[in-house]
């Protein structure tokens, strides 16, 4: 190849001279041994950078196939701007032996304008499918980004299996006006692995998002089946709204090691139309069965379509797994195309669209219709049929499918099932303890019974029960009250209290409290208290429940006896026996004093039972007896009074 390459790069020279003296832009090239096959019709030279004789190594050393030993005349010819074909250029080559090129893995394509960014910098070419001619065009045809008008450079540059970048690979091409891509509505994609098994029969993509870098990704990361280790072409492709196929795309995967996927129990699964709204809150798609090109399939075979407008709209889906784990939204595009007629349909009641819970009303819908889908709300309810009975509050429509497919909605008939709903409002709590009350009130209404007998608005309740209500409203429609329990706790063992000398004790001796005239006695909890004041004591006593019981009123009376001692020196007043049963003495040692008194007996209220004059000298010792055989058990006074009513001495009785 030597002595051609000196050939070729002579003739290049005189041939590019000629070219560039007419100031003329290569815009394509192609070349062909021997035989000339017309112009246009040769073998492409995929790259054209001004640099000829690298152009037409590059197309002899990746040609196809190779020519038999021996001399042979290979030819070039270039196209301009103004689509004008130049003259053949030919050499002669001597073929010396054959020559097996190797079979190159393509692994990433890359390409640029005009200047170079750096190796693996510029923009990816997403599919490349080892057609270099191909996958060219595709890019000129689907940039993103074009420059300005006039004359550009299109670069780019392969990458192998082994990560080695190849040459930069140029063509000359001519921006003459700006050009706004269209939108393209993708409705449905498929891949395959290897070899092509037509289209429409590939493995679907069940959820493609139009952004096919991750759709492609997704693929790859959930594929369920991945071939044998090694190097393999996975190819995609996709359709447009008008049933159109694209091209293939192709990239290049090494599979290299085998991956296990793991099972994914699938729970449950929605649907929804274009908005999302909420996991959770789509329509449930009641059989899954893990094929989920089938569900999906199902899903929009038997959703009622018939409801959304004609045009393009999303339909989405997304699962739920054993973990409660919803998992992404897949999302197909659907179009919907437009009907030709615009039936009418109306849904009229058969009777009051106003009734007591437990009612219903018929509802019926024009007739003649091939299909009827009701609806209330947006749930669709009832079977393919013109007439439906409906016993719940709702609106409710009805869509009608004519012969040639197309739906016609009713206006809503709105249904009212009345059901009064009293509720039982208590005035306090309904936990209280013995001796308390609660008013329960049942609302508003014409009549009511309640489950314990009363006709009225409002009962009072005083015991533990459980209390429902049924009400009647101005509709004559009926219905019961959730329950209200009413929880009365028992109250203590009411405590009594004994005198132990000067002290006070209670029978009950934990969870107590004394009082001292009706007033709290700070600190005073413990069971035997020893007064420091004349006066009424009682005791508390407080359970769990926070419910009390008080004592009688135990009156004492023995504090100060002493000060009178003071007056009269020696002078003791006391009562034996004490508690007693028929009688009791009433003892006086008069100490220094000397005259007339009295000694009056009272009951606790105050009542006067006894009352006796008597005399005594200084030193004296009396003993007067009080008969007690007619008095009723319970607590008495006695006091000592002169006749000047100096209290000389008192105290209480025990019966």
């Amino acid at each position: 190849m030597n002595l051609f390459r000196k050939i070729l790069a002579v003739g290049m020279c005189a041939f590019l001279a000629g070219l560039l003296s007419a100031n003329a832009q290569i815009i394509q090239a192609e070349y062909f041994i021997d035989t000339d096959p017309g112009q246009g019709s040769a073998t492409a030279m995929t790259a054209v950078d001004g640099t000829f004789n690298n152009v037409l190594e590059s197309a002899i050393k990746t040609a196809i196939s190779v020519s038999p030993i021996g001399f042979h005349s290979i030819n070039i010819r270039v196209k301009d701007t103004n689509n004008n074909w130049g003259p053949v250029f030919k050499t002669v080559i001597h073929v010396q032996n054959a020559f097996s090129f190797p079979t190159i893995k393509i692994a990433a394509a890359e390409y640029f304008w005009d200047t170079d960014p750096g190796q693996g910098s510029a923009t990816a070419m997403i599919a490349f499918d080892g057609n270099f001619t191909d996958a060219l065009e595709t890019v000129i045809k689907s940039a993103s980004s074009v420059p300005a008008l006039g004359f550009h450079k299109l670069n780019i540059r392969v990458k192998d299996v082994n990560n080695n970048w190849g040459p930069v690979f140029t063509t000359v091409v001519h921006v003459q006006s700006p050009y706004a891509f269209p939108s393209i509505k993708i409705t449905a994609a498929e891949y395959f692995w290897d070899t092509d098994p037509g289209q429409g029969a590939a493995t679907s993509m069940l959820a493609f998002d139009s952004n096919f870098s991750d759709a492609l990704e997704s693929v790859i990361k959930s594929s369920a089946s991945v071939p044998a280790l090694g190097f393999h072409k996975l190819s995609i492709r996709a359709k447009d709204v008008n049933n159109n196929w694209g091209p293939v795309f192709t990239t290049v995967v090494n599979v290299q090691t085998p991956y296990v996927f793991p099972s994914i129990k699938i729970t449950a699964a929605e649907y929804f139309w274009d908005a999302d709204p909420g996991q959770g809150n789509g329509t449930t798609m009641l059989a899954f069965d893990g094929n989920y090109s089938d569900a999906v399939e199902t899903a929009l075979k038997n959703d009622q379509n018939i409801f959304y407008t004609q045009g393009i709209h999303k339909v989405s889906t997304r699962a739920l797994d054993v973990h409660n784990n919803w998992s992404p939204v897949f999302t197909v595009v659907v179009y919907l195309d437009p009907c030709i007629t615009v039936p009418v349909v109306n849904a009229t009641a058969q009777d009051s669209t106003s009734f007591c819970l437990g009612g219903s009303v018929d509802l019926d819908a024009t007739a003649g219709f091939a299909t009827y889908v009701w609806r209330k709300g947006n749930t669709i309810i009832g079977g393919n049929t013109s007439s439906i009975t409906v016993t719940e509050s709702g609106n409710y429509t009805v869509t009608a499918v004519d012969g040639n497919g197309c739906p016609g909605t009713s206006s809503a008939v709105t249904v009212t099932a009345i059901q009064p709903q009293p509720i039982i409002t208590p005035s306090g709590a309904l936990v209280f303890c013995e001796g308390g009350s609660v008013t329960l009130n049942a609302g508003s209404f014409t009549t009511y019974l309640w489950s314990s007998g009363e006709t009225t608005q409002t009962i009072t309740a005083t015991e533990t029960e459980t209390f429902t209500v049924t009400v009647t409203d101005g509709n004559g429609c009926t219905n019961t009250s959730a329950p209200a329990t009413v929880t009365v706790y028992t109250l203590p063992q009411q405590p009594v209290i004994t005198q132990s000398g000067a002290d006070l004790v209670s029978d009950i001796t934990t969870n107590i409290q004394w009082y001292y005239n009706g007033g709290i006695i700070n600190g005073a909890t413990l069971p035997t208290y020893t007064p420091t004041l004349n006066g009424d004591y009682t005791v508390v006593v407080t359970d769990g429940n926070n419910c009390s019981a008080t004592s009688a009123s135990y009156p004492f009376f023995s504090v100060g006896i002493a000060d009178f001692n003071n007056v009269y020196p020696g002078l003791y007043v006391s009562a034996s026996p004490n508690p007693f049963e028929s009688y009791t003495n009433i003892y006086l040692q008069s100490g220094s004093f000397e005259g007339n008194a009295s000694l009056v007996v009272f009951d606790i209220s105050g009542q006067l039972i006894e009352s006796r004059s008597f005399a005594t000298e200084q030193n004296e010792t009396k003993t007067m007896r009080i008969d007690g055989s007619n008095l009723s058990s319970g607590m008495y006074i006695y006091k000592l009074v002169s006749d000047e009513a100096v209290v000389l001495g008192m105290g209480k009785l025990v019966k």
